[in-house]
C-alpha cells in the first residue's frame, strides 16, 4: 500500500512540475512594444514597401509561364520541380542563378529595376527558354 501512495504522490509531482516548467513567461511581464530582439540585434523595420512577386515554376523542362509582363521593381521568383538540375541565365548577363536543385528545393528570385525584354534561358540545357517584359 504504501508503494502505492508513493507512486501516486511521485505521479502529482511530475504532473505539477511539467505544467509550470511549459510556461515561458511566468512571471515576468511582457514589454508593452511587444517582444524584443536579442542583445546586440536591431529589430528590422517595416518600413520597406513589399515587392510583387511573379512565379515561374520550372516543369517538365519548360518556364512555366514562358513569357511574363511585370512592372519595373517587381520581383520574379524561379521554382524547380523537375528532378534535373537547372540554372537561369539573362541573355544580357545581368543575372545567373546558382545551379538550382530538384524538386522545388531551391529557387532563384531577381529584381528587375529596368524597362525592357528580358530573354534568358537554362544553362544545362539552353533548349529551355523565356521571356521577362518590364514595363512602367
Amino acid at each position: 500500500m504504501k508503494k502505492i501512495s508513493l507512486i501516486a504522490i511521485s505521479l502529482v509531482a511530475v504532473v505539477i512540475i511539467s505544467g509550470f516548467s511549459g510556461c515561458k513567461n511566468y512571471g515576468s511581464q511582457q514589454s508593452a512594444t511587444g517582444p524584443q530582439p536579442p542583445a546586440g540585434v536591431e529589430a528590422q523595420q517595416s518600413d520597406s514597401p513589399r515587392v510583387t512577386t511573379h512565379e515561374v515554376l520550372i516543369e517538365d523542362f519548360q518556364f512555366v509561364p514562358a513569357t511574363l509582363t511585370i512592372k519595373i521593381g517587381e520581383a520574379v521568383h524561379w521554382t524547380n520541380k523537375d528532378n534535373s538540375p537547372h540554372k537561369i541565365i539573362l541573355d544580357d548577363g545581368s543575372f545567373e542563378s546558382t545551379s538550382l536543385t530538384n524538386n522545388g528545393i531551391s529557387s532563384a528570385n531577381e529584381i528587375f529595376k529596368n524597362e525592357g525584354t528580358f530573354t534568358y534561358y537554362c544553362s544545362f540545357h539552353p533548349s529551355m527558354k523565356g521571356t521577362i517584359t518590364v514595363t512602367k
